[in-house]
């Protein structure tokens, strides 16, 4: 596991994963939320690339009785918009799911560290997001 203080920031403490069975076992969680693609994006993967490595992740996190929680990353572009394979996947697993929230994020520019990253004002309203997308899931 690797720890990474956005900008210094004590409060934007984020948590990187390299996320298998094996971890999901080691490290016990209620909720896990998963936001990946970009970099795969950024690499030319496709999108049942990252179709195929969202639902082993969903399923090694279900796999351990937690829940998951999905964020739709956009692809690289002018107009950032996460492709339909989240809404399908979540549709697929049950699970909560925001394809806005990352986009909307980082096509604010007092919201980003760089151009593919959020900051410490980003990070804040994707946490208070998914906060509220738990929430909202568990009534």
């Amino acid at each position: 596991m690797n720890s990474h203080r956005p900008n210094g920031s004590p409060h934007a403490h984020l948590l990187h994963v390299s996320l298998n069975a094996a971890a999901v076992k080691t490290v016990k969680v209620q909720s896990l939320t998963i936001c990946h693609g970009g970099n795969d994006f950024l690499n030319g993967g496709s999108d049942a690339e990252v179709a195929r490595n969202l639902r082993a992740m969903v399923a090694a996190v279900q796999a351990s009785g937690a829940d998951a929680v999905l964020l739709g990353v956009p692809r690289p572009g002018l107009l950032l918009r996460a492709p339909p394979l989240y809404a399908e996947v979540a549709k697929e697993f049950r699970l909560p799911c925001d394809v806005r929230l990352v986009p909307r994020v980082l096509s604010s520019a007092p919201l980003k560290s760089d151009m593919i990253h959020p900051n410490e004002a980003g990070y804040l309203q994707i946490a208070q997001r998914v906060a509220k997308l738990i929430r909202s899931s568990a009534r």
